[in-house]
């Protein structure tokens, strides 16, 4: 832990990561915002429902509890794992952003009504019957997914990278086993969790070198 205080305190002195990971987090904070505000207007239009092969196999399977046990807590290893590395936690962040604009995109680009005999996906944290309307209509592509495997794609050790590849996976079942997802929504997701991070990668690898503390930024300057 004293080792992170030190890459943080060492990363503030430089400029570039100062400016940038202010300017993420305030983008991180809009993008959260219009996010909200679109999925309530993505609620308001009808869309195209898929004939999808692998849901009409089984019956819908109420499992949102566990879901979002292994979503948030996926969630939260991720971010203290992340914390560590000051610039893997800005790219990280700045990954986020852009696939959130990504799936807003896609959201407006592809109207989708839910499958047949979904159950729907009530987040504890930010839908509470009564007082957030529930979304069953922001469907492709999967942000759940997304995140785990932006968190497997910046995941500093090879351990943390199985383990979220395999969280993923196993969100990838349970969204499907709740007909919450169309199977295009699931394998969607990671591809362009990937896109979303060789963006943000591309964005911000060039002031590596500037960063102290970072292993990425160790690597540039070898």
């Amino acid at each position: 832990m004293p080792k992170s205080i030190d890459r943080w305190r060492n990363a503030w002195r430089v400029r570039y990561f100062r400016d940038q990971f202010l300017v993420s987090l305030a983008g991180l904070f809009i993008v959260l915002i219009v996010t909200l505000v679109f999925l309530d207007y993505v609620e308001t239009r009808g869309g195209s429902i898929l004939e999808d092969p692998l849901l009409s196999l089984f019956p819908p399977i109420d499992l949102k509890w566990i879901t979002f046990s292994v979503i948030y807590s996926g969630m939260l290893l991720g971010f203290v794992s992340l914390s560590l590395y000051p610039f893997d936690f800005l790219l990280a962040m700045r990954a986020f952003i852009v696939m959130m604009i990504l799936r807003i995109v896609c959201l407006f680009l592809l109207p989708l009504d839910p499958p047949a005999g979904l159950i729907p996906l009530i987040d504890p944290f930010i839908q509470l019957p009564g007082v957030r309307r529930v979304f069953t209509r922001d469907l492709f592509f999967s942000w759940h997914i997304a995140a785990m495997a932006l968190f497997a794609f910046t995941a500093q050790w090879k351990d943390m990278k199985i383990l979220f590849s395999c969280a993923a996976g196993a969100v990838s079942a349970l969204l499907l086993l709740q007909h919450a997802q169309y199977t295009i929504d699931v394998i969607a997701a990671p591809c362009f969790a990937y896109v979303a991070y060789g963006i943000a990668r591309w964005l911000t690898i060039e002031n590596v070198a500037e960063l102290p503390g970072s292993n990425r930024g160790n690597k540039a300057r070898n």
